[in-house]
């Protein structure tokens, strides 16, 4: 799953500070693209592939913004994760 490290990579923070969110969004896009042309007579890369691109535009909008903030974390995960034990806490009670 080579495909899925390089999205890792294109998305990364650390190698993406100097890109803005349009830039980020261009690359991501023209990326899928390619995996969509490659994915060939691969009914699973098929259906994946149509999956992804749809989870993406369904997101895209709200997805690159925080390529244009600097310092500005790209995802919210930890806090999110703060919220999940603290709700896992109050059942337990």
């Amino acid at each position: 799953m080579r495909w899925l490290t390089d999205i890792q990579t294109l998305l990364d923070p650390a190698q993406t500070v100097a890109f803005s969110g349009v830039e980020v969004a261009a690359d991501l896009s023209a990326y899928l693209g390619r995996l969509s042309h490659q994915a060939g007579a691969d009914e699973v890369l098929i259906r994946l592939m149509a999956h992804m691109r749809a989870v993406s535009r369904r997101y895209w909008g709200s997805l690159f913004h925080t390529y244009d903030q600097p310092g500005l974390p790209r995802t919210n995960n930890g806090l999110e994760s703060r919220f999940r034990d603290v709700r896992r806490r109050l059942e337990r009670v």
